[in-house]
Parts: C-alpha cells; structure tokens; sequence
C-alpha cells in the first residue's frame, strides 16, 4: 500500500533535495527488508501483469534492466522476451553515462558496475527514428520511489534520465514502464524539471499510469 506524504514526512509544500534523498533510503529499507520469498512470489506477479501488457505485446524491441539486489526480478522476463524473438537490450555504465547493449542469452551477462549483471559490449542500441520500421521500443525501468502520477526517484546518478533525453534527442519514442513493489510507491513524489516521467508502474496490485 502506497504511503502517504504524512506517513512519509514529505512536506506538502516543498521538496527540497534532502527529502528527496531522505524518502528513497527509507523506501530503500522497507524494500531491501522484504524477505527473498516474498520478494520473488511478488516479481512473479508483477512480470505476470507486464506480460498481459499490451505493449508488451506488441514491442518487437525491449530494453530492460537486470535486477540487483532487492529489485523487481527481472531475469524470467529476459528469458521469455528473448525466447519469443524481441530484440533485448540491457544497460551497461561507463563513467557517467548509460548505454544498452544487445543480449541474445543471459550468458551474455557478466558482473559489471557495483556488481551488476551487464552485458559485455557489442551490438549498441543506438535509437530508432520516429519512421522505423519498428514500433516504439519499450524499456523497463528500475526505481526505489514512484508514485501515482508516474514520477520515478532512482538512486541519484541520473542515468536513466541522461539516457531518455539523450535518445529523445534523436527521435527515439520510448513507452517507459516503471516495475515496482507496492511499498515503493508514495503519495506524491519530489519531482524536479530534469526528471523524465514514465508511462505506467506496474506492481503486484495493480497497473498506474497511462494507457497500455
């Protein structure tokens, strides 16, 4: 169940960045005290959900993250996106920045930054025009705090809004999904010019945001 901005100590009024730092290593808490069994029965219910998706469905190209730690686990997903022939991309950090590249396996996926699964470098996604002969790719996105209205507080690097603005300037559209697990989600949360919203949270609930 979503907190409130009471429950949270958010002020109503302003959302300066020490409250937003503040609100993500409490849901951080709550999330990474969830025991493993919990955590993978409700994964299991959320990639269930996207699945059903309709653009889900429909994308022919995904990008994706690969869980770490207390994240929405993702690795079934892979597999079954990668088994019905979409074209899967997953993020690998160099310095400040964020790219995706293609994977045809989970073996593809080696140990990279902060212990991440990445993929080792090869064939890059580099966007896809508006006139592609492909539908608007999609890419799922990791999180610590959401809320209804789709606004997404990460852990504080910025490389997924780097990215999207990055891609948006060479015309690439994404529809942006959000997984997350009923406790990340708030009532309101701080949102600053430079965030890039999404189109939709999926969580072991329920579906928030935009049409799908």
């Amino acid at each position: 169940m979503k907190k409130t901005d009471e429950e949270s100590g958010l002020d109503k009024k302003t959302y300066p960045a020490e409250e937003k730092k503040r609100l993500r290593q409490e849901i951080l808490e709550i999330r990474n005290s969830m025991p493993l069994l919990m955590r993978r029965q409700k994964s299991d219910k959320i990639l269930q959900t996207v699945y059903d998706i309709g653009t889900y469905k429909d994308a022919e190209v995904i990008l994706t993250y690969v869980d770490y730690q207390s994240e929405v686990m993702t690795s079934p997903l892979l597999e079954k996106a990668l088994f019905e022939g979409k074209k899967v991309y997953c993020p690998k950090v160099s310095g400040n920045d964020m790219d995706f590249y293609r994977i045809r396996s989970l073996d593809d996926l080696k140990e990279g930054y902060k212990g991440i699964r990445e993929p080792d470098e090869g064939e890059l996604f580099v966007g896809m025009p508006r006139n592609s002969q492909y539908k608007n790719p999609l890419v799922i996105m990791p999180g610590v705090v959401f809320d209804m209205d789709c606004h997404r507080i990460g852990y504080g690097k910025g490389f997924y809004d780097r990215f999207l603005t990055r891609m948006s300037e060479n015309g690439t559209d994404f529809y942006k999904i959000g997984l997350a697990y009923e406790c990340q989600l708030v009532d309101k949360v701080p949102y600053e010019t430079h965030d890039i919203g999404i189109n939709a949270i999926v969580t072991e609930n329920d579906i928030y945001g935009r049409e799908t």
